[in-house]
């Protein structure tokens, strides 16, 4: 299943692997079937590494 999360007028897939993105607005990290704004590359690498983490994919 297709999961779209709409931020502004862009349209963004948030199913498949966790990965960062950055939009006009921001840093996100999306996948999973969520979409969660950062501040930092280095906040994204630690969201990324824990979910990870907590989902049993490392």
């Amino acid at each position: 299943m297709t999961t779209l999360k709409y931020v502004g007028d862009i349209v963004i897939d948030s199913t498949g692997p966790l990965r960062k993105i950055r939009l006009p607005d921001g840093l996100y990290v999306v996948g999973e079937q969520m979409l969660i704004a950062v501040d930092s590359e280095e906040e994204a690498d630690d969201i990324i590494k824990q979910l990870k983490m907590d989902l049993g994919q490392e």
